[in-house]
């Protein structure tokens, strides 16, 4: 605990978006190694959760989230590469389902 209550609450959030991508790294690296995931979405999945983790690294080193490298991690990551993720697994799980 550094004393700075912005601090604190920042680094708390970095921590569970790094928990999020090693969990998303995790999940995705197993699938993809079983097979059972198409491999695109497993590889995506990889890099999605390695970005996260590099992003908590960005805002637990440098701490302003203005900086050129995290922001453009996080607009990378939030805003096409995640969506691109959970959209692909999720017509693969319907399409699985509907097997």
């Amino acid at each position: 605990m550094s004393g700075d209550p912005e601090y604190d609450r920042l680094a708390g959030w970095a921590a569970i978006l790094a928990g999020i991508g090693g969990f998303v790294y995790s999940v995705a690296f197993i699938i993809g190694v079983a097979g059972a995931l198409q491999n695109w979405i497993g590889n995506l999945g990889i890099v999605v959760g390695i970005l996260l983790i590099l992003i908590y690294l960005g805002r637990l080193i440098i701490l302003s989230p203005t900086n050129l490298l995290v922001a453009g991690l996080a607009g990378l990551t939030g805003f096409i590469l995640s969506p691109v993720f959970y959209i692909g697994l999720g017509l693969w799980l319907r399409i699985r389902a509907n097997l």
